[in-house]
């Protein structure tokens, strides 16, 4: 007699039987629960992009609240942000700037007519201390685009700098007569031209970061900070993380807490206003 659903008192197995120390209660079959099955959920944030900068192209931008001295003696340095450049944007508009040397510490320029280059000046304005490439027909074109600037002063002239445009790398042209950039002379500038406060910005930055003393042009390296159009985790993402990083997800308020790892917090200036228009 196979007694068919009904609890039997010598059943080994006990199937069909209430157990004691069962404590997750799956029809009571085992005496002890299965490790890890009452501990399913995990700890930790989820990354989310909820927020970006917003420049009126006139006077807004973002100002560090102090001297910025990262990069002061630096061969290497890579510049990541993500732009949506709209019609209102100065044709000789910053994405970022700080003062020093002969001019610039660093100077990264969205200069725009028909298409827009990119320039990125080290130590002075002239031609022997600048690089460029051409993004394209990306103003007022209604995308999110990404940018990342790797430079190198200890390689050859003319290969010291890389300019990276979705991921891709972009014949850039151009050369410095510096092996280290000048130390800074002002604070860091996200939207205008340190010195003049000129050349503004406009349309809305996002996720803005600085790595000091790292160049990271190799294709995967790019890839991962791109990671296939949406923003991701610097801090941890395989990579070294950021020195400076304004992820902008305040949301409200004047600050823009620096994220990365030299507590450089800056402030929106003149207006500039948190969007909800982030890249996806």
């Amino acid at each position: 007699m196979s007694d068919w659903g009904q609890g039997v008192v010598n059943n080994t197995i006990e199937w069909g039987r209430g157990s004691t120390n069962n404590t997750i209660d799956w029809g009571k079959i085992y005496a002890d629960s299965p490790s890890g099955d009452t501990a399913l959920k995990t700890s930790g944030a989820v990354f989310e992009n909820v927020y970006s900068t917003e420049y009126d192209g006139v006077d807004d931008y973002v100002e560090t609240n102090s001297t910025y001295t990262e990069l002061d003696g630096e061969s290497k340095i890579t510049v990541s942000a993500w732009v949506k450049i709209d019609s209102t944007s100065d044709t000789l508009s910053y994405l970022c700037s700080t003062s020093g040397g002969s001019n610039f510490q660093l100077g990264i320029r969205l200069q725009t007519s028909t298409n827009t280059t990119c320039w990125v000046y080290v130590d002075s304005a002239t031609n022997a201390n600048r690089a460029s490439a051409s993004l394209g027909a990306i103003r007022n074109d209604g995308q999110w685009h990404h940018l990342l600037v790797c430079i190198d002063l200890s390689l050859p002239t003319f290969s010291e700098c890389q300019i990276y445009f979705d991921s891709v790398a972009l014949t850039t042209n151009g050369r410095y007569l510096a092996t280290t950039l000048p130390n800074s002379t002002s604070e860091l500038h996200i939207g205008t031209r340190a010195s003049s406060l000129s050349s503004v910005f406009g349309g809305k930055i996002d996720e803005f970061a600085i790595w000091s003393g790292q160049d990271f042009r190799t294709q995967s390296d790019v890839d991962t900070i791109y990671n296939s159009g949406v923003p991701n985790d610097l801090n941890s993402n395989g990579l070294t993380a950021p020195t400076t990083w304004y992820r902008f997800e305040e949301g409200s308020g004047t600050t823009a807490t620096d994220s990365g790892s030299g507590g450089n917090d800056a402030t929106l200036i003149n207006g500039t206003a948190y969007s909800t228009d982030v890249p996806t």
